[in-house]
C-alpha cells in the first residue's frame, strides 16, 4: 500500500501536463466511483479571492447546526491534508490514501492531472464518511474546474479579479464567465460583493434561481461603540466583532449560502460558528523577535488591496516594514505598487520563491529597476535581498522601530516557507 508522500509523487506525474481544462474525464471517473452527488446538500465557491474564506465560515455554521460537513480547500500551505477536511480537522493520511486507492482503481486508463485527483479522492472521502454537506473551494475559474463536476445546491461568486488570466481571459467579464460557471439552473446564487463585472451582472439577471447580493439581500452595519459589525440577514441581526480571523464580508455571504442551503443559524449557532472560522496565511498575526508580522498570501491586486485596508483598519497610525515574493506568472509590479501607496512601507525586503514557477528575489529586483514608476518609489528601489528569509525578518526588525508591523506576503510559497520558520 502507498504511504501519502507516495501518492502525491505518484498523482504529479500521472498526467502528461500540469493542468488540462474540461471536465469529460473528471464526470467519467466520478460515475464510475458512485461519488455523484458526494451528500446531500452541496455548496460550491468560486472567485478570485475570498473562496477559502467563504468555505471555512460555511463549513463552521454548517457544523453549528449539527450537520457533519466535508470540504476541500485549495492551495495547500504546508501540507496536503489541508485540502481535504472533515468536520473541521484535516482528513488523515489514512484516509485520503483510501481515497487515492478508490479513485485509481475507478479510472481505469482515463489520465487525471494532479488537481482531478485530489479533488476526486476528496469526493471518495466524503461519500465514505456520509457527511450530510459538502463544500468546494474551486480550484481555477469555475465552468472546466473539477470541483465542478458537482451540481451545486448553492453557489457563491465572492470576487471577481484578474487572475490566472492565461487560462480565464485577460479582461473582468471574461474571468466573470468562467466563474459563473458554478450556476446551476435554479438554484441559488449568492454575490460576495456588489462590484461585479457586467458579465457576472447579466448572467445574474437571467439566472433561474434566487439571486442574492450584498447591501440588498444581507448587510453589514457598524456596530456603534463595539468596534465589530452587525450582519443583517433575513429580519436577524448577527454580531460579528473586530476580533473575528475571517473578513466580515466573506462571512455575510458564507451566512447567506448557508441560509439558503439549510436554514437560518441562530444567534447561539452563529457565535459558536466564530470560534472555529480560522483560515491559515490570511492576515494572520505571528511573531518574530517580539515583533508583530502579518503573514498573507496576497498573490493578486485584488488581494493586495482588501489586505492594506484590513492593516490599515486594524493598525491605525503604525508604521509598516513589507517583505514579498511572487511566482513569476503573478502581476508583482501590480501588487507592488498598490502596497508602497497604500501601506507606504519604511523599508521593503525581497523574496524568492521556488519551483517552476518560482521567481528568485533577484529577478524581482530587476522588474522594479524596469519599471519606471516603482523604480521612482524610493523604498521600493532601495528594496533588500537578504540570503534567507531569517535574515530578511531580522534586516526589518533592525531598519524599523518596535512599534512597526512587519508585512509579509505574496505567493503561498512565501507564506508556507513563514510557517516553516514561525513555527506554524
Amino acid at each position: 500500500m502507498r504511504s501519502l508522500d507516495e501518492w502525491l509523487s505518484f498523482i504529479e506525474t500521472a498526467h502528461p501536463s500540469g493542468i488540462e481544462m474540461g471536465l469529460e474525464r473528471v464526470a467519467e471517473v466520478a460515475r464510475a466511483a458512485d461519488l455523484l452527488p458526494p451528500a446531500e446538500k452541496v455548496l460550491i465557491v468560486a472567485g478570485t479571492n475570498g473562496k477559502g474564506s467563504n468555505c471555512i465560515a460555511a463549513e463552521a455554521l454548517l457544523r453549528a447546526q449539527g450537520l457533519r460537513v466535508g470540504t476541500t480547500l485549495s492551495p495547500h500551505i504546508v501540507q496536503f491534508n489541508e485540502r481535504i477536511r472533515l468536520d473541521g480537522a484535516m482528513a488523515s493520511d489514512e484516509t485520503i490514501c483510501a481515497g487515492f486507492e478508490h479513485i485509481d482503481r475507478a479510472r481505469g486508463e482515463i489520465p487525471l492531472t494532479y488537481f482531478e485527483f485530489a479533488l476526486l479522492a476528496a469526493l471518495s472521502v466524503f461519500v465514505r464518511a456520509k457527511v450530510d454537506a459538502v463544500v468546494l473551494e474551486v480550484g481555477l475559474g469555475g465552468r472546466l474546474d473539477a470541483a465542478n463536476v458537482c451540481d451545486a445546491d448553492v453557489a457563491i461568486i465572492a470576487s471577481i479579479g484578474l487572475d490566472h488570466t492565461q487560462w480565464l481571459g485577460d479582461d473582468l467579464d471574461s474571468i466573470g464567465r468562467e466563474k459563473a460557471g458554478v450556476m446551476r439552473a435554479g438554484a441559488s446564487l449568492v454575490l460576495g460583493s456588489d462590484d461585479m463585472p457586467s458579465s457576472i451582472t447579466q448572467l445574474a439577471a437571467e439566472h433561474s434561481g434566487p439571486v442574492l447580493w450584498p447591501n440588498r439581500d444581507y448587510q453589514l452595519r457598524p456596530a456603534p461603540g463595539s468596534g465589530g459589525q452587525h450582519l443583517l440577514l433575513g429580519g436577524e441581526s448577527y454580531f460579528l466583532p473586530d476580533t473575528t480571523a475571517l473578513a466580515a464580508v466573506n462571512i455575510a455571504s458564507a451566512s447567506m449560502a448557508v441560509s439558503k442551503l439549510t436554514r437560518r443559524p441562530t444567534a447561539v449557532e452563529f457565535a459558536q460558528a466564530l470560534t472555529s472560522m480560522f483560515l491559515p496565511g490570511r492576515c494572520q498575526t505571528l511573531h518574530w523577535r517580539g515583533r508583530v508580522v502579518i503573514v498573507d498570501a496576497a498573490h493578486n491586486q485584488a488581494a493586495a488591496d482588501f489586505l492594506t485596508r484590513q492593516l490599515l483598519a486594524r493598525f491605525p497610525g503604525r508604521k509598516f516594514a513589507a517583505a514579498a515574493g511572487f511566482f513569476k506568472d503573478k502581476p508583482a509590479e501590480a501588487i507592488l505598487r498598490c502596497v508602497d501607496e497604500k501601506l507606504k512601507p519604511t523599508t521593503w525586503g525581497l523574496l524568492s520563491t521556488s519551483g517552476s514557477r518560482g521567481q528568485s528575489a533577484g529577478e524581482l529586483a530587476k522588474l522594479i529597476q524596469a519599471s519606471v514608476e516603482l523604480a521612482a518609489r524610493t523604498e521600493l528601489a532601495r528594496a533588500e535581498i537578504y540570503p534567507s528569509l531569517a535574515a530578511t525578518l531580522d534586516g526589518l526588525c533592525s531598519a524599523t522601530s518596535d512599534d512597526d508591523i512587519i508585512c509579509l506576503f505574496g505567493s503561498f510559497d512565501v507564506v508556507s516557507a513563514a510557517f516553516e520558520l514561525l513555527g506554524q
